[in-house]
């Protein structure tokens, strides 16, 4: 019943996607196995010539198997502690590895490991993850264990609250 609707809506031209939505959630089990999520139709959109579509589904192809083929690295060591996050406002200065802060990039503050280290950081009250490049020294505050960016707290979810249970993962370097 639910394709024969969707058939009628989109031959009609309508897009009704929170109807279509709240028909998926009534048959969730039938509609994950059997059917593609709806769009809108195309109204006065030029369609692509197929040589450009089958190129396009062969890049993303292409770059889903390279990351397919690239291993995970290895988790080394694994901590578990508290994380805060720093940012200089308009000031840049530099880090203790003599690179500018930016606060926007993926970066963290570490007191042991050493300078260019990849440190998984995983948010233990929402299960969000970064991975960040120990580039400075601190925390300079008892209790806490790293200090990430201002960029790697956005997407942590952790600006808001500031403090954040976290696990660390320090992870094994490739090539060097």
């Amino acid at each position: 019943m639910r394709t024969i609707l969707i058939a009628a809506l989109s031959a009609a031209g309508f897009a009704l996607l929170g109807t279509a939505a709240a028909i998926a959630a009534d048959n969730s089990a039938e509609a994950s196995a059997k059917s593609a999520p709806l769009s809108p139709p195309n109204i006065g959109a030029k369609a692509k010539p197929e040589a450009e579509t089958n190129a396009a589904v062969s890049a993303t192809a292409n770059d889903a198997s390279a990351a397919a083929a690239e291993p995970a690295p290895r988790v080394i060591a694994r901590r578990q502690g508290i994380a805060s996050y720093y940012g200089y406002g308009k000031r840049r200065p530099r880090t203790a590895s003599g690179q500018r802060f930016d606060p926007n990039k993926m970066t963290a503050a570490h007191m042991t490991y050493p300078f260019g280290t990849k440190v998984r950081v995983t948010n233990k009250r929402n299960g969000k993850s970064v991975i960040v490049t120990i580039n400075d020294r601190g925390p300079n505050t008892p209790g806490r264990i790293i200090d990430v960016s201002t960029g790697a707290a956005n997407v942590l979810g952790m600006r808001r609250d500031g403090l954040v249970p976290v696990v660390i993962e320090r992870l094994e370097r490739h090539g060097g």
